[in-house]
C-alpha cells in the first residue's frame, strides 16, 4: 500500500467506486432529453488494488448547454480512474469541472488529486467542496476526513485577493488551478511561487516559503488593464459621466480619460436637453473616442388671456407687443412676466403675472381715462 493513501479506509472485496447520479433538476432532465445515451444509469467500478474512504466517487450534475463536453471528460475520467490512471482521470475531471461546475465534481478531483500525489490540490479541491452550500452530505463525512489530514501533513497559507476572485495557481499553471481567493491553500513545505489571475487585470506572482505547523497570509493586488475614453459632447456645458456598476466617473468633454478596462454606459445630461447615453466596451491600451448630441427639450409654455372689457387696447409682455386685446396669448413661456395693456386717452396698466407650464393664466383689465 502506498504510504499515503494507508490511512484512508479498507473496506473487503466490494472496494470501489460508486458513482451517483446528477441531481433530477430542471437542467438535468433538459441535457436527459437530449443526451439519453450519456444519463444512462452509471455502473458501478471497481477498481483492483485501490480502496477510496467511502468507496465514493460522484458523477458531476451538468448544464444543458455544456453537457456535451462535460459528459466527454466525465466519461474519459471515469474510464481513466477504472485504469488506475489517477492523473489522467484528474485532468479529465477538471476538464469535465470547467465545462460545468458542480460541487459533486469538487469532490471527485479531490480524490484523483490525492490518490495522484497532488496533495495541495486535494486540500485545495475538498477545500471548496466542504464550503459549498449544495455538497452532497452523504460525502461530507469523508471530505472532511480526507480535508483534516491533508491539513495536519501540508502548510496552510491564506491567501487573498484585491479585487477578490483572482484564480490561483501554484508553482506552475500546468499543474492546474488551486480556486479563488480568498481561501486556505494547504502547500507542501518549502518555497512556492503563487500566481493571481483575474480577468481584464495585470497577473501577479508572490513567493511564499511555507512551514507546517506555522500558518501564513500572502495578499495580492491585481491593477487592472487600463484604456482610455474622450467624449465630444454637443452642447459642449453638458455633464458626461462614464457608470460602471455602482461606480460613476466624470468625464470632461474632449478630454481623454483613463479608465479600467470593462463596460460603460456612458450619460450627458445638460438644463433644456434630453439625456443621452451609450455603451462602451474598453479594451487594454486602447483609445475610444464617442459623440453625443443632446437633443433640445420643447420649451415649458403656458397661456396668456388678456381682456379690457369694451376698450380695444395694445399688450406688451416683457416690453414687446404681441397682440391688441381681447387676446389669448400661447406658448408664453413659463415664468414670471412683465405684462402691460395701454391704449389711446387711457393710463397704462402694467403688473407682473406668473405663467404655469399647460395652464391659462387670465388677466382682466380695467383701463382708467387719463386727465
Amino acid at each position: 500500500m502506498d504510504p499515503s493513501i494507508a490511512w484512508w479506509p479498507r473496506s473487503h472485496k466490494d472496494a470501489g467506486i460508486r458513482l451517483l447520479r446528477a441531481a433530477e433538476t430542471n437542467e438535468a432532465r433538459a441535457v436527459r432529453r437530449t443526451l439519453p445515451m450519456l444519463l444512462r444509469a452509471l455502473t458501478v467500478l471497481t477498481v483492483v488494488g485501490t480502496t477510496l474512504a467511502g468507496g465514493t466517487l460522484t458523477a458531476a450534475p451538468v448544464r444543458a448547454d455544456d453537457a456535451t463536453e462535460s459528459r466527454f471528460f466525465d466519461g474519459v475520467a471515469r474510464a481513466a480512474f477504472e485504469r488506475g490512471h489517477w492523473a489522467e482521470a484528474l485532468e479529465a475531471f477538471l476538464r469535465a469541472y470547467r465545462a460545468a461546475p458542480s460541487s459533486s465534481s469538487l469532490y471527485n478531483i479531490g480524490v484523483c488529486a490525492q490518490l495522484a500525489h497532488r496533495e495541495a490540490m486535494a486540500f485545495a479541491y475538498f477545500d471548496e467542496f466542504l464550503a459549498s452550500p449544495d455538497a452532497d452530505q452523504s460525502l461530507r463525512a469523508d471530505a472532511t476526513a480526507r480535508h483534516t489530514t491533508l491539513a495536519a501533513r501540508l502548510a496552510l497559507v491564506r491567501v487573498e485577493s484585491d479585487p477578490p476572485g483572482a484564480e490561483l495557481y501554484v508553482d506552475r499553471r500546468d499543474l492546474g488551478s488551486f480556486g479563488r481567493a480568498p481561501r486556505t491553500l494547504g502547500l507542501s513545505p518549502g518555497t512556492h511561487q503563487l500566481e493571481f489571475v483575474l480577468a481584464d487585470h495585470t497577473s501577479t506572482t508572490v513567493a511564499v516559503t511555507a512551514v507546517v505547523g506555522v500558518p501564513s497570509e500572502v495578499h495580492a493586488t491585481l491593477p487592472p488593464h487600463r484604456g482610455r475614453l474622450t467624449v465630444d459632447v454637443t452642447p459642449a456645458t453638458a455633464t458626461v459621466l462614464a457608470h460602471r456598476g455602482d461606480a460613476e466617473t466624470p468625464t470632461p468633454p474632449g478630454q481623454a480619460v483613463t479608465l479600467p478596462v470593462g463596460t460603460y454606459s456612458v450619460s450627458a445630461s445638460a438644463p433644456g436637453y434630453r439625456d443621452a447615453s451609450v455603451e462602451v466596451r474598453l479594451v487594454r491600451d486602447a483609445d475610444d473616442h464617442r459623440a453625443l448630441v443632446l437633443e433640445p427639450l420643447p420649451a415649458r409654455t403656458g397661456r396668456l388671456l388678456v381682456t379690457t372689457g369694451e376698450v380695444r387696447a395694445r399688450v406688451r409682455v416683457d416690453g414687446r407687443a404681441v397682440a391688441e386685446a381681447p387676446a389669448r396669448l400661447e406658448g408664453i413661456p413659463v415664468g414670471t412676466h412683465q405684462v402691460a395693456v395701454s391704449a389711446e386717452g387711457y393710463l397704462e396698466w402694467t403688473a407682473a403675472v406668473s405663467v404655469v407650464e399647460g395652464r391659462t393664466a387670465f388677466v382682466a383689465v380695467t383701463l382708467i381715462r387719463a386727465r
